[in-house]
């Protein structure tokens, strides 16, 4: 998933007069009408989210060849939602078995509620930390 800026807003003046066309409505592109994105020249007003029809403005996610969607559709389809505060993940992902996944900082002790810490590649409980560096060191 990625999100694409808007490369170029303007046309240039072709030196071999070709006519550039939309790659939406597939009509003739004028100076000052157009952007660029998935390798084609589009209309400002044409390059539009292929699930609501909402205008991109030329941000989109998607993979290159695939269908480009808003960031709202786009999470709505493919996102990956947080078991603790139900908002979607974007970045770092905890996750717990198959179908748990969190924030880094809604990760919590299903039986304490504490949060976790990371120390030297595991995950910790301030407790269970505690409890192993007590241990170690008797």
């Amino acid at each position: 998933m990625h999100t694409n800026p808007i490369v170029d807003s303007t046309v240039s003046e072709s030196p071999t007069n070709l006519v550039r066309r939309c790659g939406g409505c597939k009509e003739e592109l004028q100076e000052g009408q157009a952007l660029i994105a998935l390798d084609k020249q589009w209309h400002i007003w044409c390059f539009k989210c292929v699930s609501c029809s909402a205008v991109l403005h030329g941000e989109y996610m998607g993979k290159e060849g695939n269908p480009y969607y808003c960031e709202r559709d786009y999470q709505k389809l493919f996102g990956v939602k947080c078991a603790h505060c139900d908002r979607f993940i974007a970045g770092k992902v905890l996750q717990a078995g198959d179908n748990h996944h969190f924030h880094p900082t809604c990760a919590r002790c299903s039986k304490c509620g504490d949060p976790f810490w990371r120390w030297r590649r595991n995950v910790f409980t301030r407790w269970s930390y505690l409890a192993s560096t007590m241990r170690s060191s008797s």
